[in-house]
């Protein structure tokens, strides 16, 4: 409901999010794009493109240019881009580049560092991966990692090699955006753990914490905002990261988009 061309969303004067495609290696109970990740369920029919990714990026690169030339950032989000083959992801990147030339950030949504590491690490991968930052960064167009980790065990040593790899071929910022889970890491001293060694174990900026979504059937990981509340008085009032450290905790509202809980 929200796309104004199909796969592209925009809810921001000087952002959109375009989501190339639904593949996704994972099936989080807590997936905002339940709707539409895997195959049809007894419950749900997932949402199917009907126009294949060359024509939609033409189209969405025409919607931006007429109705909001402004934009300047653009995320991929899905499913999972960075599991894109590499030569399809490497070419959707050069039509990005080609087509839409007020665009000078571009963010990718992805789990593969801390979920499948070793299929980026692949020497055919990660070679694709230098062309795109490189030709991105010829045209004066940043990369940008957005992960999602949410508990610090899932910060392993190959994961951090992998950050580094990306670092070293100049992605501009690796920065987690995590998910509060009731019983996972809903306490302050569970979200300084994961925080301590996203900063000091693995280069990674803690950014976002989203109290779940009301997706179907999750209830039970979903937070009161007061309890939201409570969890980020008590890391920013801790004392132990610098403000810019401490990450911000958010509720993404529909068609309106992201408020922190303070706000909301």
């Amino acid at each position: 409901d929200m796309w104004a061309t199909e796969g592209l969303v925009r809810r921001y004067r000087r952002k959109a999010l375009l989501e190339p495609g639904f593949d996704c290696p994972q099936y989080c109970g807590y997936c905002t794009r339940m709707d539409s990740v895997g195959t049809d369920t007894p419950q749900i029919t997932k949402v199917k493109f009907k126009k294949p990714l060359t024509e939609r990026l033409r189209e969405a690169a025409e919607e931006l240019r007429i109705k909001a030339p402004q934009v300047r950032d653009l995320t991929f989000s899905g499913g999972d881009p960075v599991y894109f083959p590499i030569e399809l992801l490497e070419k959707a990147i050069d039509q990005v580049l080609e087509e839409m030339p007020q665009i000078r950030d571009i963010r990718f949504g992805t789990k593969a560092p801390n979920n499948s590491p070793y299929e980026v690490l692949q020497s055919n991968v990660l070679k694709g991966w230098r062309r795109i930052i490189e030709k991105a960064r010829e045209r004066n167009v940043n990369i940008h990692l957005h992960i999602h980790v949410i508990h610090r065990n899932e910060v392993t040593p190959v994961m951090r090699t992998l950050v580094h790899e990306f670092r070293e071929m100049g992605v501009r910022e690796v920065r987690n955006q995590g998910v509060l889970l009731r019983g996972i890491n809903t306490t302050a001293e569970d979200l300084v753990a994961l925080c301590d060694v996203l900063i000091y174990g693995a280069d990674i900026m803690p950014y976002y914490f989203y109290n779940c979504d009301q997706i179907p059937n999750s209830e039970h990981f979903r937070l009161a905002l007061s309890e939201a509340q409570e969890i980020f008085r008590d890391l920013r009032d801790s004392g132990l990261f610098s403000g810019f450290h401490v990450p911000l905790i958010i509720c993404d509202v529909p068609f309106a988009g992201k408020r922190n809980v303070h706000e909301s």
